[in-house]
């Protein structure tokens, strides 16, 4: 099989940077050993890095048992066989990483429950057990249609970063982040509009990926010493064609070069990586394999 004929079309750095940049108005998104049914993925390769720079990949099988993949640093085998984290996710209807997950289980999460409570999961800074005990942010989230991190660093006095979500007429809100684990997010703020144009949306790197109901992926970065009314920049196309992934989620680094990662995931439950040019803000074509049977997981950050 060419995967080439399959994947997304893309388009370069160097040409999105003068091409595609739209106007701001446009839409603003204890470890045992895993079972034989377990998707299909490499043996681990040694990680050259440390592992605070290498990526971290959480899925939720059916049962709501969470597994943690931890990364490797090697492109051709990017994360080593899961681990267990622990049961009970499928409380949750969806979860999503802040600022992304490392290996050395650094990274934060937030879980919305079937009844709207949100909850905040710490990073513990352990690999084995990479969550502290889960801290009540308030109820009230079912509000929302979809809620995902900025990648970190809009407000971020602590380093845990800050929460966006979209509402159901489609604007978009921003919490920031307090440093306060008690109370992690200060009151939210309307940053933008239209994102109910987007039927995907995924943290990345220092920003967020959308896909649009077309296909087309589009990439915010976060607006460096720009109005703090709208923390993300203006949207630059990555390409056509995204509609062939069920799921799409932005990772960290996947190799430890800081740069940020993405795992689709096609309807034949392959798992495609990927990794990113120095620029930092789209994926980089011609993803990596990483293994089958994906299509057991009922959510990935």
């Amino acid at each position: 099989m060419n995967h080439r004929l399959a994947r997304p079309s893309t388009v370069r750095t160097g040409v999105i940077a003068l091409t595609a940049l739209v106007a701001a108005a446009a839409p603003l998104t204890g470890s045992v050993a895993v079972a034989d049914s377990s998707p299909a993925v490499p043996a681990a390769a040694t990680a050259a890095v440390t592992a605070n720079k290498l990526a971290s990949l959480h899925a939720r099988d059916a049962s709501g048992v969470l597994w943690q993949y931890q990364g490797t640093g090697n492109r051709a085998t990017p994360f080593a066989k899961p681990t267990r984290v622990g049961g009970g996710w499928n409380a949750y209807t969806s979860v999503t990483t802040i600022n992304g997950t490392a290996a050395d289980g650094s990274g934060d999460v937030v879980a919305r429950d079937t009844s709207g409570v949100l909850w905040y999961y710490r990073a513990s800074g352990r690999a084995d057990q990479p969550f502290a005990p889960r801290v009540r942010v308030g109820a009230g989230w079912n509000a929302y249609t979809a809620i995902f991190g900025s990648g970190g660093y809009i407000s971020d006095p602590a380093g845990s970063g800050d929460l966006l979500a979209r509402d159901a007429s489609g604007d978009l809100w921003l919490y920031r982040a307090t440093g306060i684990v008690s109370a992690p997010f200060a009151p939210r703020v309307r940053v933008g509009w239209g994102w109910n144009a987007y039927t995907a949306i995924t943290t990345f790197g220092n920003g967020v990926l959308a896909r649009d109901a077309s296909g087309v992926l589009w990439s915010y970065s976060r607006n460096v010493g720009g109005d703090p009314a709208k923390p993300l920049g203006y949207r630059v196309r990555v390409g056509a064609g995204w509609n062939a992934y069920t799921s799409i989620t932005g990772i960290r680094s996947p190799l430890g070069t800081d740069a940020p990662g993405l795992v689709a995931r096609d309807p034949q439950g392959r798992l495609w990586l990927y990794t990113t040019s120095w620029s930092m803000t789209t994926p980089n074509p011609d993803p990596t394999l990483i293994g089958s049977g994906w299509q057991m997981y009922t959510a990935m950050f």
